[in-house]
């Protein structure tokens, strides 16, 4: 059958192409009853907008943005389910820095901007929007109808608790942590606690870490050697200090910085009593920190390659969710630091 366009719509309405453009996008002074009429009318037709024609249309009526690029989205998602922290800004602003590099016009939405919308990918499509990237822990049931969502390419930058069925760049956890243990052990480490703990509720990454250790420790440590993880609460000061006074390790490999002042505060001394690396650094470091060993995880890059995935996408009008996602994993970078001398 013949493609429904825009002259169909306004040939069986009686009107023009243009009002039936400004009815279907929302925008114009047409009655709101004429708006219902060319929407039904749209509707019983079958009509859908072809997404690049739209992003098209938008940029040669949009004159003072005509020259900034295909539009893209970027939904800002908080790292909880409440929605009482905003999501990582790092990756907000390096996805619209490298968006922008690429020719690309982004638009950032938070949550409280995202739920305003009755309708957000309706509004997204009549906007002509071509790309979206997701960061932060995503609300599933935003994303509960996928068709509403097959005339975009989407990306999800990282992942915190629960991911989405769609291409996602990540950190290499695995092979991150298989990283650190191999330069733990060529600085003559052995008795090696991973005190990094987990997260509640559980998360994948912290099965990744996890089942990294379990292997590490039974391939490449004599079982005398092996002391078992931490795998308490992160938050928890009082557990984790019981656990280093119960297993004396060498050295302890924290989550992140928050563990090597629980133990300073506890009276140990770093290096002298132990050495110390994390395995998440936050980079820079803040005024008076210390200089720690440890793993970054390269943000801005992990940024830069979902805004190059989500280019090709949109490149190959691949669009929707797909049948077999795709993830694209990025290693840790090793630091030097002063908590980690040889043994």
């Amino acid at each position: 059958m013949p493609r429904v366009t825009l002259k169909t719509i306004a040939r069986e309405c009686g009107v023009s192409v243009s009002t039936v453009s400004l009815a279907l996008s929302g925008k114009g002074k047409i009655s709101s009853r004429r708006v219902d009429r060319i929407r039904k009318k749209a509707e019983e037709l079958g009509y859908k907008p072809n997404p690049l024609l739209a992003s098209l249309a938008s940029k040669r009526f949009r004159s003072g943005e005509a020259s900034l690029g295909n539009l893209i989205a970027l939904l800002n998602f908080p790292l909880n389910p409440e929605g009482s922290r905003p999501g990582r800004s790092v990756y907000g602003n390096d996805l619209l820095r490298w968006s922008r590099e690429l020719g690309y016009h982004p638009e950032l939405f938070d949550y409280k901007r995202m739920r305003s919308y009755a309708d957000l990918a309706n509004t997204l499509y009549r906007r002509g929007t071509q790309g979206i990237i997701v960061f932060g822990q995503p609300d599933l049931e935003m994303f509960t109808n996928k068709e509403k969502w097959s005339g975009f390419s989407i990306v999800q930058c990282a992942r915190f608790r629960i991911g989405l069925p769609i291409h996602t760049v990540r950190p290499d956890i695995f092979r991150s942590t298989k990283k650190l243990f191999t330069r733990l052990t060529q600085l003559g480490y052995r008795r090696i606690g991973f005190g990094f703990g987990r997260h509640f509720p559980m998360m994948e990454d912290d099965e990744s870490r996890f089942a990294a250790v379990m292997a590490l420790q039974t391939f490449y440590l004599e079982e005398e050697e092996r002391i078992p993880p931490y795998t308490g609460d992160l938050s928890d000061r009082e557990s984790f200090l019981a656990w280093v006074e119960s297993h004396q390790p060498d050295v302890v490999v924290g989550f992140s910085e928050a563990q090597w002042y629980s133990l300073k505060d506890a009276g140990y001394t770093i290096p002298g009593d132990l050495g110390f690396a994390s395995l998440h650094l936050h980079l820079p470091r803040r005024a008076g920190a210390p200089v720690l060993a440890g793993l970054e995880q390269r943000q801005s890059q992990i940024a830069r390659q979902s805004v190059i995935l989500l280019d090709q996408l949109i490149r190959h009008n691949s669009r929707g969710f797909p049948e077999n996602p795709h993830n694209v994993l990025l290693e840790s970078v090793w630091h030097d630091g002063d908590t980690l001398p040889p043994k």
